[in-house]
């Protein structure tokens, strides 16, 4: 068992150096060495190659004058999510639009009733046509779903 430990850590680095090098945008390839080449070097001197990449690829991190980037305390984490809202229930215009809405169903139900008509139930529906214009709105301002 003990012999088979660093033949793992061995491929499991020279697989993580080959997709890393890969996944590098050929602009920003360290040392000024095309992709290919890093491929093949990681690829043809397995160990040795994946240790070179990773030194080239993070020398920056050694250097005396390195300052870490401000908000981040590990130079190897993942960016933040954004902090906007998620769901629709924490977007203000989603909230303001539903609002709006909300106000015009009541305006329009007091309406309906100071000119005698039947007020609509909550369980009733409005006619179709309203729905399907309301849904048009909501579609064009973005909407549930809709991009902004």
């Amino acid at each position: 068992m003990a012999r088979v430990i660093p033949i793992i850590i061995g491929v499991a680095l020279i697989i993580y150096a080959f997709i890393d090098a890969a996944r590098t945008d050929s602009s920003k390839m360290p040392a000024r060495i095309s992709k290919p080449v890093w491929l093949l070097l990681i690829a043809i001197v397995p160990v040795l190659g994946a240790l070179i990449w990773l030194f080239f690829k993070y020398q920056y991190i050694f250097k005396a004058d390195y300052t870490r980037p401000s908000g981040s305390a590990n130079p190897f984490s993942r960016p933040k999510k954004p902090t906007g809202p998620v769901a629709p229930d924490d977007d203000p215009d989603f909230l303001a639009r539903l609002e709006a809405r909300n106000r015009r169903r009541a305006y329009e139900q007091r309406m309906r009733e100071e000119e005698g008509l039947e007020p609509l139930g909550d369980d009733e529906d409005e006619n179709e046509t309203s729905n399907e214009n309301e849904d048009e709105q909501d579609r064009g301002e973005g909407g549930l779903y809709g991009g902004r």
